[in-house]
C-alpha cells in the first residue's frame, strides 16, 4: 500500500493508495483575461473503461476541425506544472491550442494532450468560455459494464433509483445517496478488495473522491446513463 498526494493522475486504480497526503503543489496556473461570472470548469482527462477496480481511457486519436472562430471566442493562458503527463488542461469550447513545443492532439473523449518533453508546459486555448459543449453522439463505451459486477450491486442501483425515469433524475436520486450515507476520507483503510464500490456501498461508506467518482458512474451506467470519470 502506497501513499499518494492530492493532485491529478490519469487513470485510477480503486484500493491501492493508503491515505492521501496534503500537497499545496500548485498543478496549473490560469490566465484569463475578462473570466466570466460564472463558475469555470477546467477539464483535465476522461476516462470510459472500468474493469471493477481500475478506470482507464480506451478512446482513441480523433482528427479535429471545429470549423470557423466564433466571434466570441477569447484566449485563455495555461501552465501545466510537471505532473501532469502529457494532458492538456482545457475549458469551455476550444477551437485551437498553441504550445512551443510537442506534437498536440485530441481523442474522441475530447481529451487534449501533448507529445514533447517531460515538465511544465505554457499554452494558450483560443476557446468559448460561455459555450456548453456537446457531445457529438453517446458512444456505447460509456455504459460498459464489467462481469464482476454483481447482481447485489445492480439490485441496489434499482433501488436507490426508485421510479426515476429520465437521466438526470436517476444522477440526482444517487447523488443524494452518495450525499446522505457516504462520508469522505482522505484514508479508505480499502485494502485493495477484489471489488472496492461495493465494498465501499455495503461496508466502509467511505472514502476519498475516486470512490465517490466511480461509484456514481457505476450505479448511472448500470441503470442505463452514459457516464465517464
Amino acid at each position: 500500500v502506497n501513499d499518494a498526494v492530492i493532485g491529478f493522475a490519469d487513470d485510477i486504480t480503486l484500493g491501492d493508495l493508503g491515505e492521501l497526503l496534503e500537497d499545496n503543489t500548485p498543478v496549473l496556473r490560469v490566465l484569463v483575461d475578462e473570466p466570466p461570472e460564472d463558475p469555470m470548469y477546467l477539464r483535465g482527462v476522461s476516462m470510459d473503461h472500468f474493469d471493477g477496480s481500475q478506470w482507464k481511457r480506451t478512446a482513441g486519436e480523433r482528427e479535429f476541425d471545429q470549423g470557423d472562430m466564433p466571434s466570441d471566442a477569447v484566449t485563455v493562458e495555461l501552465l501545466a506544472e510537471p505532473g501532469t503527463q502529457g494532458v492538456l488542461f482545457t475549458i469551455g469550447q476550444v477551437w485551437d491550442i498553441h504550445i512551443g513545443e510537442g506534437r498536440v492532439w485530441q481523442d474522441f473523449d475530447a481529451n487534449w494532450f501533448v507529445d514533447g518533453p517531460a515538465g511544465a508546459k505554457r499554452y494558450s486555448l483560443t476557446t468559448r468560455l460561455t459555450a456548453q459543449r456537446q457531445e457529438p453522439f453517446v458512444d456505447k463505451r460509456w455504459l460498459q459494464v464489467d462481469e464482476s459486477v454483481s447482481d447485489d450491486l445492480r439490485v441496489f442501483a434499482r433501488e436507490v433509483v426508485g421510479d426515476a425515469r429520465t437521466a438526470t433524475e436517476k444522477i440526482d436520486r444517487i447523488h443524494s445517496w452518495l450525499r446522505q450515507n457516504a462520508s469522505y476520507t482522505r484514508a479508505p483503510r480499502d485494502t485493495a478488495s477484489e471489488a472496492p464500490v461495493e465494498t465501499f456501498l455495503f461496508q466502509k461508506q467511505e472514502g476519498h473522491c475516486e470512490y465517490f467518482a466511480s461509484a456514481l458512474a457505476l450505479l448511472l451506467r448500470i441503470e442505463g446513463v452514459p457516464t465517464r470519470v
